[in-house]
């Protein structure tokens, strides 16, 4: 049993398929690009800007607008910081 706990085994990467490496999110493709829009449209119709805004906050605006696009970066930061958001019930 110690033996086989101390055997050498195949390398992570002959197992797992590897995630290509990214310079920036101007390396992401078209499909990722729309796949992310589409997630961050449909959090922000249901009132949640958090996808958008962490992304805004993490890699900045100029990165936030390449994945999202400039239309739904500015509708998020409005909802964000209106002061008609409510959050419970009163």
């Amino acid at each position: 049993m110690v033996a086989e706990a101390f055997a050498p085994q195949a390398q992570p990467s002959a197992q797992y398929e590897s995630l290509p490496e990214l310079g920036g999110v101007e390396d992401l493709s078209p499909e990722d690009l729309a796949e992310m829009r589409a997630t961050g449209w449909g959090e922000f119709m249901a009132g949640d800007t958090t996808l958008v805004m962490t992304t805004y906050d993490a890699l900045g605006p100029a990165a936030a607008v390449h994945i999202f696009g400039a239309d739904l970066v500015q509708r998020a930061r409005k909802l964000t910081s209106s002061s008609l958001m409510t959050v419970g019930r009163r």
